[in-house]
C-alpha cells in the first residue's frame, strides 16, 4: 500500500481509519521488523509492542495533521518502520542509554528492505477475515487505541474504571488476537 492511500484513509472516514490501523496492528512482518530492531538495539519485547504501538498512534496523527502534504509517497511499511526507529532512538535517549543510540544508529544499515515490508491484497482479505472474528468489545478497544486515544480516553469512552484497566483490556484483546492466530495457522499463513 502506498503512503498517499493510506493517509487518504486516515482522513476519509473512521471507518477507513479503522480498516487500515486494523491492517497495520496485524502486519506481521512489520511487528516483526520493529521487533528485531528494538530487541538489536538494547530493548526487548515489551520495548518493541510499545514502540509498534506507538507507530501507529504517530502515524494516525502525522496523517491528521498537514504535515502530510510535504511527505513524498511511497511504501507505507517503510514508512512506518522509520517512525518505529525514531521512536526508539528517542525513547533510548530518554533513557540515557548513549551508548545504545549510537548503537542504533549504525544498526540503521540494517532495516528491512521496502520489499519485505511489502503488503499485499491477499493479507489484506486474511487481515479482514481476522478482525471480524474478534469480540466486539475488544475489537473496539484496539480500534481506539489505534485511531490514536490515549488509555484514558478509552476507559472514559467505552466504561472502564481507570486508565489501567483500559490497558489491561488492550493487552487481553492482543493476546486474545494472538491466540486465535496460533489457533488458525492457516489465516496466521497468510498474514505473514
Amino acid at each position: 500500500m502506498t503512503l498517499a492511500i493510506a493517509i487518504s484513509q486516515v482522513n476519509q472516514s473512521e471507518t477507513t481509519r479503522s480498516e487500515l490501523i486494523s491492517i497495520v496492528f496485524n502486519n506481521m512482518s512489520l511487528k516483526k521488523a520493529v521487533m528485531n530492531y528494538v530487541i538489536k538495539n538494547g530493548g526487548n519485547t515489551d520495548d518493541a509492542s510499545i514502540v509498534f504501538s506507538d507507530m501507529i498512534v504517530q502515524f494516525v496523527k502525522t496523517a491528521f495533521s498537514k504535515k502530510t502534504r510535504t511527505i513524498d509517497d511511497g511504501n507505507l511499511d517503510a514508512y512506518l518502520f522509520t517512525i518505529a526507529k525514531y521512536i526508539w532512538i528517542s525513547e533510548i535517549k530518554k533513557k540515557g542509554k548513549e551508548n545504545l543510540y549510537k548503537d542504533a544508529q549504525l544498526n540503521e544499515e540494517q532495516a528491512p528492505s521496502v520489499e519485505k515490508l511489502f503488503l499485499n491484497s491477499e493479507r489484506y482479505s486474511a487481515l479482514h477475515n481476522v478482525l471480524d472474528k474478534l469480540r466486539n468489545n475488544c475489537k473496539a478497544v484496539l480500534m481506539h487505541w489505534g485511531n490514536g486515544y490515549s488509555m484514558q480516553e478509552i476507559a472514559d469512552k467505552l466504561g472502564y474504571l481507570s486508565e489501567g484497566m483500559a490497558r489491561k483490556k488492550k493487552s487481553q484483546c492482543m493476546a486474545e488476537l494472538n491466540e486465535f492466530l496460533m489457533n488458525n495457522p492457516q489465516l496466521k499463513l497468510q498474514l505473514q
